[in-house]
């Protein structure tokens, strides 16, 4: 699935060469990439506010499945996997796993209606929240 989320972000499937190095270096300047589908930043925008790069990363995943079809655990099982690929991510490139260290992870999943996003749940440091 193509995360449509965000016009403005680098999209990348490899975890090295000179396409990784410049996601790399977006990233960590508060840019949003999309690394094989799930999108990627250090910035977070409120309703009616700029957006504001801060330490925590938020790993934005997509859902193909209508909100009315979605049930917590599905949403659970959303987030969990992209959990697994943001840690075999970290793994992989050692660049990306320093840039990432010692800053919260906040994971969303996003529902994009074509106009918007509607976010469906969320895992943070708190734990899972559905909010449907």
């Amino acid at each position: 699935m193509d995360n449509n989320l965000r016009s403005d972000a680098f999209r990348v499937d490899e975890s090295n060469g000179q396409r990784w190095q410049a996601a790399l270096a977006l990233l960590a300047e508060g840019g949003y990439i999309v690394w094989r589908g799930i999108g990627l930043t250090f910035r977070t925008q409120a309703v009616g506010d700029f957006p504001t790069v801060g330490s925590k990363l938020w790993v934005r995943v997509e859902t193909a499945l209508d909100p009315d079809h979605m049930t917590p655990t599905r949403a659970e099982a959303e987030l969990r996997t992209a959990q697994g690929n943001i840690a075999e991510l970290a793994g992989d490139s050692k660049e990306f796993a320093e840039l990432i260290s010692n800053h919260p992870i906040a994971y969303e999943l996003l529902y994009d209606y074509g106009m918007g996003a509607i976010r469906l749940a969320t895992w943070t440091a708190e734990g899972f929240a559905y909010q449907r």
